[in-house]
């Protein structure tokens, strides 16, 4: 089962523009809402995750926060993914010792 994710986004923001750019290139479905013509439901929502700006990204009702957040997790995620590739690599060679470059 996929996780739902749901971007609150404004007209003319930049930034979550990024985000959707940033999801769509990584295949994830997400669900767009735009909160411009509705008050009401941004300042719930605000009240609901404390956070204030736009895009606001939830993941199964969770927030992650905005871009630089969901950015952030991207290059967690693929600096997590590189260094069990070197690990997988280093066990199949034989080899328990690994070691990391990072530039």
């Amino acid at each position: 089962m996929s996780a739902r994710v749901r971007v609150y986004t404004a007209p003319l923001c930049g930034y979550c523009g990024a985000a959707k750019r940033l999801l769509d290139s990584k295949g994830i479905a997400y669900e767009s809402i735009d909160l411009g013509g509705d008050p009401a439901a941004r300042a719930r929502l605000v009240e609901e995750t404390g956070w204030r700006t736009v895009p606001i990204i939830l993941v199964d009702g969770n927030l992650v926060g905005g871009y630089r957040e969901l950015s952030a997790a991207k290059i967690v995620n693929s600096l997590y993914s590189k260094l069990c590739f070197i690990t997988i690599c280093n066990t199949w060679r034989g080899s328990w010792r690994t070691s990391v470059v990072v530039s």
